[in-house]
């Protein structure tokens, strides 16, 4: 009997044994379970955020290549208008000198003009010779203005100072009608 009793006891503490090596089993399996679900929400968690923090950074880069191109297109606008207005003051600068020359040479010719002026008028008072006698001075202060529009233009050569002018011209020869006419004889007789 001893020894049945033995053996039992040994086949017993063989089936607790088992019976603790199971439930240790079973429990490191539900251990490992948890373990692998847990790593699983642990990665769905980090794929979710990373998924998050990289539509995030999507979102953000394309706010940043927008912004850029907003920036580029700006500067480019801005570029534009900088050198149409350059263009602009040169253009002006440009006319304002082309004013300036125009403005002098036309002071110039309105200095000559008024003394052309003023010698017309020294002309018609020495052709004035009585009151009731008609003064046609218009072809002398033609031909005069004549000369000196040949003097003021640049393809004509200029008149030197030694050159003859009107008061020395050469008469010509008398004609055989009687119109009236405005030549220096006929002026200085009185006959216009």
């Amino acid at each position: 009997m001893g020894l049945v009793r033995y053996l039992w006891v040994i086949r017993q503490m063989r089936r607790k044994m088992r019976n603790e090596e199971r439930a240790l089993c079973e429990e490191w399996a539900w251990r490992k379970e948890q373990r692998i679900k847990e790593d699983e929400e642990r990665t769905n968690k980090e794929r979710a955020h990373k998924t998050c923090m990289m539509e995030e950074k999507r979102k953000k880069e394309a706010k940043e290549t927008r912004e850029k191109e907003k920036t580029h297109e700006e500067d480019e606008r801005l570029r534009q208008t900088f050198k149409e207005k350059k263009k602009n003051v040169k253009s002006l600068t440009e006319t304002k000198t082309k004013l300036a020359k125009i403005q002098t040479s036309k002071k110039k010719k309105q200095e000559k003009l008024t003394g052309l002026s003023e010698q017309v008028d020294s002309v018609a008072a020495r052709c004035k010779v009585a009151k009731h006698e008609k003064v046609d001075c218009m072809d002398v202060v033609v031909e005069e203005l004549n000369r000196e529009i040949e003097g003021m233009s640049p393809l004509e050569p200029r008149l030197r100072p030694k050159e003859p002018r009107l008061v020395s011209t050469q008469l010509p020869k008398k004609s055989k009608s009687k119109a009236w006419t405005s030549r220096p004889e006929d002026v200085q007789r009185g006959n216009c």
